[in-house]
């Protein structure tokens, strides 16, 4: 059977392009807002420094980048990459969100795989609310710690709530304010 060449190239053309298309298109990405009712958070965007994840509301956070989150659209709850979203670098992955392992640290983390600070967990959306899978449980413990810099706090998991007097628990969600 003879095929005309240039039909042969524009058919392996929409196959290469389909192909790219659908690994492009199969992750979704999202912002995330830390929504607190106490100590000016309101709804507070997510940036990183140095692997450590913030929250931050206005525009004090120079030294940190904004961050935004992806998963793929074939599973509902997975661990979620952490991709940096400044205006004057180019956009780069900077790994997967982690919760701190028991008798660690309460950061909230972005590491490449887990280790025995941090360990790699799935998440999974319930309406627009973030839980976290932890020992078999999807589980909400997220506090926002206050800093030495006005608006901005550091995420962390406790689901102890050990840190009480320093911290405020924050609900977080990927619906934006302005809903």
């Amino acid at each position: 059977m003879y095929i005309n060449q240039n039909l042969r190239h524009a058919f392996l053309a929409a196959v290469l392009i389909v192909s790219v298309c659908k690994t492009t298109l199969g992750a979704t990405t999202f912002n995330l807002w830390a929504y607190g009712s106490s100590h000016g958070i309101g709804a507070a965007g997510f940036c990183q420094g140095n692997g450590i994840i913030f929250l931050c509301n206005g525009t004090s956070a120079g030294h940190l980048t904004p961050i935004y989150f992806s998963n793929t659209d074939d599973d509902t709850n997975e661990s979620w990459t952490v991709h940096s979203n400044a205006t004057n670098k180019p956009v780069s992955t900077l790994g997967k969100i982690a919760l701190p392992n028991s008798n660690s640290s309460n950061t909230v983390a972005i590491v490449t795989e887990s280790n025995s600070t941090y360990g790699v967990r799935d998440f999974f959306l319930y309406d627009s609310t973030v839980l976290a899978k932890n020992g078999g449980q999807w589980e909400n413990h997220f506090y926002a710690l206050a800093t030495n810099i006005s608006g901005i706090w550091k995420l962390v998991w406790d689901p102890e709530n050990l840190d009480n007097h320093n911290s405020q628990p924050v609900v977080l969600r990927n619906l934006s304010p302005e809903h």
